[in-house]
């Protein structure tokens, strides 16, 4: 890789230099936290069923690149048909245990140049993903989904939210979106839209600040304390 520049024109070289600035490019750490005290456990692992599981692993992509264990999606759907309560009944463990093990919050990193940017010499011309076990990422959608049940039934997701969420098509809203467009240009009226990207608010996520938040939620303890757990630790 040739010279890079960072954010600020300053100019790294050396292999170390362009690893560190990567790293933290990538890995930002948020130095806001605060304390917070352990939420109480419930029973949303409860509500886990084995369709829930057959939906997280079947709803992955074969065509990723396999994490630490070398095993594409395309094997473990093999797997799944001859052994799925295995595979449900360790996702209901971590899930009742409220932990995400230690072993599947490590990734393999990789860095890739972000389509479309033609200065590879710039920092931000490139991104770092991560290669995570195919055990932690069935789980994690399991428990994206748990959370996102607890969340529609405590009333905590915004009318105007639409992304991800059952009945609400973001093509709907798109057709609304134009719909009013038209009625206000058609009244004389001037109209705009605000659109809000929020994927890259993962890598310096405020833990503390998210738990004690989902706390005064009063949100279900499982999905919680694995929230918890899942923030924590983490190494690529």
């Amino acid at each position: 890789m040739e010279a890079l520049t960072d954010r600020n024109g300053k100019q790294v070289n050396t292999s170390l230099e362009k690893e560190e600035k990567l790293t933290h490019e990538s890995f930002r750490l948020n130095h806001g936290d605060q304390y917070y005290e352990q939420h109480p456990a419930r029973s949303a692992h409860r509500h886990l069923t084995e369709q829930a599981v057959e939906h997280a692993l079947f709803s992955e992509s074969v065509k990723k690149a396999p994490g630490p264990y070398k095993l594409s999606f395309g094997s473990i759907w093999v797997l799944w048909e001859g052994d799925n309560e295995m595979i449900v009944r360790w996702t209901r463990v971590a899930i009742r245990k409220e932990r995400h093990p230690v072993v599947w919050k490590r990734g393999n990193g990789v860095v890739i140049c972000k389509p479309g940017k033609d200065d590879s010499t710039k920092l931000k011309a490139y991104r770092s993903i991560s290669l995570l076990s195919w055990k932690g990422k069935v789980v994690e959608k399991v428990a994206a989904e748990l959370l996102s049940e607890e969340a529609e039934r405590s009333g905590l997701m915004s009318d105007g939210q639409f992304g991800c969420r059952n009945g609400r098509s973001v093509i709907d809203a798109a057709a609304i979106m134009v719909d009013r467009t038209h009625a206000a240009w058609t009244n004389g009226h001037i109209t705009g839209v605000h659109l809000m990207d929020i994927k890259a608010a993962f890598p310096s996520v405020a833990k503390g600040r998210l738990v004690n938040l989902m706390k005064v939620r009063q949100m279900d303890g499982d999905p919680v304390r694995w929230t918890e757990s899942f923030l924590s630790e983490r190494k690529v």
